[in-house]
C-alpha cells in the first residue's frame, strides 16, 4: 500500500485529521467499533511552548496538534494512527499519534511523531 508522505516542512497552521479505534473519552474504557475521525490543528512550535507543557517539547521530531478548547484528540488505543492533511485533494500523512496528556483536555494537545522529520530515513529504507 502506497502513502503520501509530508515532503514540506512547514504544515503548522493547518487543520489536520486524525482516525483511529481508541476510546472516545478518557472516563470511558471502551473501545468504538467503528473508525472515529476528528479535526484538529496543528500548531507552531512557538504555540506549544506557550502551553508550558509537562515535558520537553517541541522538539523538530514532534508536532503538537488539537483543539485549545478541549473535547477533541487522539486517546488510548490511538497511538501509531495517522494525522493527516489533505493537500491538492490528497490525504498526506504528516504525523503518527505518538502521546498525549489525558485526552482532549483544554490546554493539552496531542503529541505526534513529525513524518518530515523522518523523510530522509523513510526513502532510505523503503
Amino acid at each position: 500500500m502506497y502513502v503520501c508522505v509530508a515532503v514540506e516542512r512547514n504544515l503548522t497552521n493547518r487543520v489536520g485529521e486524525i482516525v483511529g479505534f481508541g476510546e472516545t473519552t478518557e472516563d470511558n474504557p471502551t473501545m468504538p467499533c467503528t473508525l472515529q475521525r476528528a479535526y484538529i490543528q496543528i500548531f507552531t512550535n512557538r504555540e506549544c511552548n506557550e502551553l508550558e507543557l509537562p515535558s520537553n517539547i517541541p522538539s523538530p521530531r514532534i508536532l503538537c496538534a488539537g483543539v485549545i478548547g478541549g473535547g477533541v484528540d487522539s486517546c488510548l488505543g490511538d497511538s501509531g494512527g495517522p494525522l493527516q492533511v489533505v493537500d491538492n485533494g490528497m490525504f498526506v500523512l504528516t504525523g503518527i499519534v505518538s502521546f498525549g496528556f489525558g485526552c482532549g483536555k483544554v490546554g493539552y494537545p496531542g503529541i505526534y511523531t513529525n513524518v518530515y522529520y523522518f523523510l530522509d530515513w523513510i526513502k532510505e529504507n523503503t
